[in-house]
């Protein structure tokens, strides 16, 4: 869901009248008779003339217009803001209403001009009246029969959480960090929960637009961003990130999430996630702890093979993690020519010239979807130690794997030693890779080697760790 909100122009003129005299809104105004396009535009022009220190906000999800929320000042208390909000017919029913009143409220506090909302609902309009609860207004008096008054003050406002994601991606660095904190985003976002990513992409034109897609607002500088300890929520997941980063400090936050493994360092937080194999759920001082392949985050297009493992390998699928910054697809492109067991080898990879040249088996998809269509189809995946591992365990499917980098060498050994993959070189400390092609042509030629791997797979990963890690977080 990509959602989008701008300010109210008279080019919404005809957009809002349709909305305004809908019989939805009728029904439930004060003035229930319907507005005329002249009486309207005059009502516009005057109320426009009021931004931006009267918000009039249109939002849109997928460039569609799917609804507003005005807040006006009360005349004699420029701090008092009554609310508006309207959600498209078309597009009730998906708690747009609480996600569009939710952005409203927080970017007006955040602005630090408001000390009072109000809110004036019909006495049967039972779902706007818990809505406006759900965020606590309360009833102060009616204002006539049909018609009641909500309030709530500036510090008793229940607002939804914000979550900020701080990770960074580069090709030297790779892409893990951001992708585990981006399926995360992905299934907060499904439950209209604003995310906003700060940080470095590298330039990685898959990822922005992985990042574009889910709807998620993207910051470089964190000092860009208006913070609410009260409502925002951080997640790290970082190697790199100073442990006295003031941004990352706990008292700037509701809560403080760390997306943690071996390397990462020890940051002050309300909960460590390890990404780990070992199953715990606890309290260690003043944070929770939990690990276990229950907590592991996947992205939503993720799913299990159906194909059952053939004897014969007709299709492989090869890359190096979600950069290849040292050509692993390049360099095991150059042996698999030597390898005929196989009918033919998909490489993600960037190098489109030189790897189709090996073999007139090969072909070459760019980064980005194209995996998740040519994984669909594999007998057979060779990778690295990294997070796009763990979505080829997850998938259920036989895998071959090496590593780059020390904080990959603890998976390596975990996924050796429980025999979920078939361990089958590194890259060296000059940045050479060293191939162990013996067992790489093994893995392809023994269909009962990579059914017993797949068999270590089977069940252990139930695609749900991006969901309990959002209810851990609310939970916070």
């Amino acid at each position: 869901m990509n959602l989008v909100k701008r300010a109210a122009s008279l080019r919404d003129s005809v957009l809002l009248l349709r909305w305004r005299n809908s019989d939805s809104s009728l029904s439930a105004s004060q003035v229930s008779s319907a507005v005329g396009r002249s009486a309207h535009e005059e009502w516009l022009s005057e109320r426009i003339a009021r931004q931006p220190r009267e918000p009039f906000w249109i939002f849109s999800q997928d460039d569609i217009p799917i609804g507003y929320v005005r807040l006006d000042c009360k005349e004699d208390d420029l701090e008092s803001f009554t609310v508006s909000v309207f959600v498209d017919e078309d597009f009730r029913g998906n708690r747009l209403g609480k996600t569009l009143l939710n952005i409203a409220l927080s970017e007006l506090i955040s602005n630090g001009f408001v000390k009072e909302f109000r809110a004036v609902i019909k006495n049967d309009n039972f779902e706007s009246i818990k809505l406006f609860k759900a965020f606590g207004f309360e009833l102060l008096s009616n204002i006539t029969n049909e018609f009641r008054l909500y309030t709530v003050s500036v510090d008793r406002v229940k607002l939804n959480i914000r979550i900020v994601f701080r990770a960074d991606a580069s090709n030297l660095i790779g892409t893990g960090h951001v992708m585990r904190c981006s399926a995360i985003m992905e299934e907060a976002i499904s439950r209209g929960i604003e995310c906003i990513f700060v940080g470095s992409l590298g330039g990685i034109p898959w990822l922005e637009e992985r990042l574009e897609n889910l709807g998620v607002q993207k910051y470089l500088d964190s000092n860009e961003l208006n913070l609410l300890p009260t409502r925002d929520v951080l997640v790290i997941d970082s190697y790199d990130i100073a442990i006295a980063d003031p941004f990352i400090q706990l008292k700037n936050w509701k809560s403080v999430v760390v997306i943690s493994d071996e390397t990462t360092p020890k940051y002050t937080a309300s909960m460590v996630i390890q990404l780990g194999f070992k199953t715990v759920y606890s309290h260690e001082g003043s944070h929770k702890f939990v690990s276990g392949p229950q907590f592991i985050p996947f992205r939503k297009s993720i799913s299990k093979t159906t194909k059952s493992l053939p004897r014969k390998v007709s299709k492989i699928v090869v890359f190096g993690g979600g950069a290849d910054t040292y050509k692993f697809a390049a360099t095991f492109a150059k042996g698999l020519a030597n390898v005929k067991e196989f009918n033919k080898a998909i490489f993600i990879s960037n190098d489109n010239l030189q790897i189709p040249l090996f073999d007139s088996r090969f072909e070459v998809r760019e980064f980005g979807s194209a995996l998740d269509k040519e994984l669909e189809e594999a007998d057979l995946v060779f990778t690295t130690a990294s997070t796009s591992s763990l979505e080829i365990l997850a998938r259920e499917l036989p895998l071959g794997v090496c590593f780059t980098a020390n904080n990959q060498v603890p998976f390596f050994n975990t996924l050796i030693d429980k025999r979920m993959a078939m361990g089958i070189g590194y890259l060296t400390l000059d940045k050479k890779w060293c191939l162990n092609w013996a067992e790489i042509s093994l893995l392809i030629q023994d269909a009962n080697l990579r059914e017993s791997i797949v068999a270590k797979t089977r069940g252990y990963f139930d695609l749900l760790g991006s969901s309990r890690i959002v209810n851990e977080i609310i939970a916070l």
